[in-house]
């Protein structure tokens, strides 16, 4: 039997960014080490997920003396400081401090005091900075009510003139971010190029796999004049789910990465995804296996903004655009899945079979030709066939999750781990430790089983290109109690 001896190696750092410099500045307040010497930090975990931007940490601590001053750590960290969290000789985390509290409690072996540091990764400001344009609220001795709206219906004009046809998600939301920047600029009335979108510009940037383009300008809705977030902006124009967006932290470029892209649906879009190999060897706990809770019988893709309502598109596409799972019906009844998508040309959108222009392919493939056309009822076709092979077959996959030893390149949400031969989706992260215990990391997994790479190749079943096997390029594994064994491992 094979063994591997890991011990703590990680150095949690607390900065304190200049918010009032123009110029991106911190000073270093404290630092946290997995050696013999560190006897305030007691414990540390942080997460990611595709389904949130806000990715949270929590520290935990002893109130312990730092320095010659007698502070704690209650003395020393404030809101709004800055989390750095490294895990061998890595970067693997940054966020921002929301809460600091001391708790006491008397037990059984004496008083036990703590002081628990709570945040929110550098992407979950897109959560939380609001903008408002509401006229009344924001008009005051130094600013009138027309001098809001004339500033409003530029920043519209603005939207408009930029986020026009054939232009890339990421372009389109770095806009927004820089037009939302401004815009609180000029209604808070702070300093421009300061505060916390200093920050965000030190360490967040925008980016998609594939240059995905719109294809109609956007509807002047993305800001409103009640109070929205930059998040909620962005989810105005990347709409799941046929596009993920989510924020993960990358070593290569030393910053959270807001990732645009088509979910995965195509075998040639889930191969192209980086997988990590795990060692059965770092693998500590895991708990998997099928369910049927997620299971969807009906889907229909509704293409948002053509001339046909959802209530005429779903009569008149009956036969084409609505799949059903005949077999699963009869099993769990129905079971809808909905979805709207609309990034299509609108002054070249014909309806009734007729055809429209799009300018890429359906999996984002930028060297589409410009002069691909496809009928509105057989794009609808495709998005709910999409639907049905993503979402129809989940009691098929295997779901669940997998701890293992923390290491260097390790897993990241939104890729594929391999595990005894198995491929899994990761959906969530979290790294944790606690005082005389291993670094672990934590995984949620879905959509596992066994993925077969010759229908990337076009030599699939009866030598079918590989988008036309559809529910063919995976197939539920077989005997995986008895492949998935866990190893023997001394921590």
């Amino acid at each position: 039997m094979d063994y591997e001896h890991r011990i703590p190696k990680f150095k949690v750092s607390i900065v304190r960014p200049k918010y009032s410099s123009a110029v991106y500045l911190e000073d270093a307040i404290a630092a946290f080490e997995g050696n013999d010497e560190n006897k305030a930090l007691l414990a540390y975990n942080y997460e990611m997920s595709l389904s949130s931007f806000e990715s949270p940490f929590s520290l935990l601590f002893a109130p312990v003396l730092l320095n010659k001053s007698g502070d704690t750590v209650m003395d020393l960290i404030r809101p709004m400081d800055v989390v750095k969290i490294e895990e061998h000789g890595e970067l693997k985390y940054v966020g921002i401090v929301e809460s600091t509290r001391y708790s006491a409690r008397m037990t059984d072996a004496g008083p036990d005091r703590t002081i628990a540091v709570q945040g929110y990764g550098i992407g979950g400001v897109l959560d939380r900075f609001a903008m408002l344009l509401d006229q009344v609220v924001l008009s005051d001795a130094t600013t009138s009510i027309e001098a809001i709206k004339i500033k409003t219906q530029a920043l519209l004009q603005d939207l408009s003139a930029k986020y026009g046809e054939n232009t890339t998600m990421s372009t389109v939301l770095n806009n927004i971010k820089k037009s939302f920047k401004e815009t609180m600029e000029k209604v808070g009335g702070y300093t421009p190029g300061t505060g916390v979108f200093n920050l965000m510009e030190q360490y967040l940037s925008i980016t998609e796999q594939t240059a995905t383009k719109t294809k109609y300008p956007m509807a002047l809705s993305i800001f409103s004049y009640g109070g929205i977030t930059l998040g909620q902006a962005f989810h105005e124009v990347v709409v799941p789910p046929f596009y993920e967006i989510f924020s993960r932290w990358e070593k290569e470029s030393g910053k959270w990465i807001l990732n645009i892209r088509p979910t995965p649906y195509s075998p040639k879009s889930w191969m192209a995804l980086r997988k990590t190999v795990i060692n059965p060897l770092h693998v500590t706990a895991f708990d998997c296996g099928f369910s049927s809770t997620d299971v969807k019988t009906f889907f229909f893709a509704f293409l948002s903004g053509g001339v046909n309502s959802y209530e005429q598109s779903r009569a008149m596409y009956q036969a084409t655009a609505i799949k059903k799972d005949k077999e699963k019906w009869a099993l769990y009844g129905y079971r809808p899945l909905e979805a709207s998508f609309r990034y299509v040309w609108l002054d070249k959108l014909e309806t009734n079979g007729r055809k429209i222009s799009l300018m890429s392919k359906r999996d984002g493939d930028p060297n589409a030709s410009p002069a691909e056309t496809i009928s509105d009822e057989k794009l609808m076709d495709e998005y709910a066939s999409m639907l049905q092979k993503w979402f129809g077959r989940a009691d098929e996959l295997l779901s669940g999750s997998l701890d293992m030893m923390t290491m260097k390149d390790g897993p990241r949400i939104g890729e594929i781990v391999s595990f005894n031969d198995t491929e899994f989706y990761v959906e969530s992260l979290s790294g944790t430790w606690s005082y005389g215990e291993k670094m672990v990391t934590v995984l949620k997994l879905t959509r596992g089983g066994k993925y077969n790479p010759s229908f990337i190749t076009g030599t699939g079943v009866n030598g079918e290109d590989a988008e036309t096997q559809g529910n063919w390029w995976f197939k539920r594994g077989e005997k995986l109690g008895n492949r998935l064994e866990l190893q023997k491992v001394t921590l």
